[in-house]
């Protein structure tokens, strides 16, 4: 279920916060609870690695997000704004609690093997290099940029730059 006025508001503090106008930590306190609209979850963990939780500060120098991280913003902030419904799994940029085992007891094989299966699972649900959008038309009907397409993507959990939205680098 889309629920215009809060995707408005994320839309908002999303520029607000990759324009450096507010602070992580106001950002985080400030987000709308994601009731019953994926997209809300599912975009403010796919931003998420954008910003340190542990530490207050603006997405400024030092910590200015990278082209990859902004494009992503961008994107994020025209799927808000199109009241499109939001068709990807919210877990689709977390690794699952198994993964999480596999990778914490230095498993690597086995942990390789799952972050494949599961890519490959979320794969069907879309486009990832125009994620949350799930289809390259709707992202361009909505005014997304082809340029930005080619090359973009996520920067994945371990802070390195990755081609999609799954985190693979």
């Amino acid at each position: 279920m889309i629920n215009s006025n809060d995707r408005v508001l994320a839309a908002d503090l999303i520029e607000q916060l990759f324009g450096g106008q507010i602070t992580n930590f106001e950002f985080m306190k400030r987000y709308p609870a994601p009731a019953a609209d994926a997209a809300m979850v599912g975009i403010y963990r796919g931003l998420w690695s954008c910003w340190d939780e542990k530490r207050e500060r603006t997405l400024t120098g030092d910590h200015s997000p990278s082209t990859t991280e902004q494009i992503l913003a961008k994107r994020c902030v025209r799927f808000l704004r199109s009241n499109l419904e939001y068709r990807w799994p919210v877990r689709i940029n977390d690794a699952s609690p198994l993964l999480v085992l596999l990778r914490a007891l230095q498993l690597r094989k086995a942990a390789e093997r799952r972050f494949q299966r599961e890519i490959e699972q979320a794969r069907t649900h879309g486009d990832f290099s125009v994620w949350p959008f799930q289809n390259r038309s709707d992202y361009l009907r909505f005014g997304g940029d082809l340029a930005d397409i080619e090359g973009s993507g996520h920067v994945n959990q371990a802070g390195q730059q990755a081609n999609t939205i799954d985190g693979s680098v």
